[in-house]
Parts: C-alpha cells; structure tokens; sequence
C-alpha cells in the first residue's frame, strides 16, 4: 500500500499499544499515484503525467508524509523546499468539496543534517518546518527555508489530521530545492511519478 515516487519513501505514524485498539487513530495510509489520464483523478495532478497520493477513509494520522534525502550539498547554503498540496478532508463524497473537514493539514520540511530515515523526529533542532496550510480543494504551495548543515538535507512533506472523517485525502506535485540565491539549483526528484 506504499506505492509512491521515484526518490521519495513513505512514513506513517504506527500505532500505539493504546492505539491498537482504536482503529481510526494512526491507521496505515494507503500511498498510490494521481493519474492525469483517468478521468475521475484528472483535477488532482497539478502537472502531467501524474501526482503523489495518500489516504485514509475514516482514520486520521498525526504524521504521515514522503521523505528524501538529498546528497552533494554545500553545507551552509541557503535552500528552500517547496511543493504543491491539494487536500481534501471531509465527511462527503463530493471530490470539489470539503464538508466537516478533519483538520488536515500538511507543512514543508528540510532536516538539515539529511539524517532522517523513517518517521521524522520533529523534535529534533535539525529539522525546520515551514507553516502548516489547511486550505483545501485546489493546489496551494507550501515552502521552508533552511541552512544546510552537512553535504546532505533530507527534504520533508509532512501532514496531519485531527478527525477522522470520511476522507482525508493528500496529493502532491512539483516538488523543488534550489538555493535561495538563485545561483544555481539542487533539484530533488519531482515528485509526479515517470
């Protein structure tokens, strides 16, 4: 159920021994590409040919996202992450619409040591987040800058929700890190699948 770009690798939340027993609570999302050639999944890939997805149907998770690290970086450059979001949280099944939304919200990341493997401590003073977005039903972007601390970054598409409502719904598209400067860019692979 973890189907996702070339480059980025999923992470979810698992859940706790007290969460077992709550199965709407941190429930594995299922990750799949957006393809702008179906019809029904055409308004959720912002850039042909396809867009990254995750999902949970009545569940919520506290942090689920896509990871990448980025190699060949010259420590102390200024970067910036950005990507395209569009979520969808709600209680319907209207797919323009987000009805009783469940306070889905996802932020832009960058670990500055490139050290994160799995679920993203963000605890941890190495990685700095962007603000979060909860604007739904239509792409936005969301970015954050940092300060390379090593030859390396990991780059971090995080979200969340509050409630587990019907659907709450992720996609993702044109992802970016260049340096601030503009001089010249590193690229991290774009996240519409090839």
């Amino acid at each position: 159920n973890a189907v996702t770009p070339r480059a980025w690798t999923a992470y979810w939340t698992c859940k706790s021994d007290t969460e077992k027993k709550q199965d709407q609570i941190n429930r594995e999302p299922e990750f799949r590409p957006m393809n702008a050639d179906v019809s029904e999944q055409r308004s959720r890939v912002r850039s042909y040919p396809t867009a990254a997805s995750f999902f949970n149907f009545y569940s919520l998770q506290r942090s689920a996202g896509l990871i990448q690290t980025v190699r060949n970086v010259k420590p102390g450059s200024k970067l910036r992450f950005s990507i395209w979001t569009q979520l969808w949280s709600t209680n319907g099944d209207d797919a323009n619409s987000s009805y009783q939304p469940g306070g889905l919200q996802a932020r832009a990341c960058v670990d500055t040591t490139g050290f994160t493997i799995g679920i993203p401590n963000f605890s941890s003073p190495s990685i700095v987040c962007g603000a979060p977005t909860r604007e739904y039903d239509k792409y936005v972007q969301i970015t954050v800058d940092a300060v390379a601390a090593a030859d390396q970054v990991t780059v971090i598409f995080d979200t969340s929700a509050d409630f587990p409502v019907k659907h709450n719904d992720v996609f993702a598209d044109d992802a970016e890190l260049i340096l601030v400067d503009g001089v010249s860019a590193v690229a991290a692979a774009p996240v519409a699948a090839q």
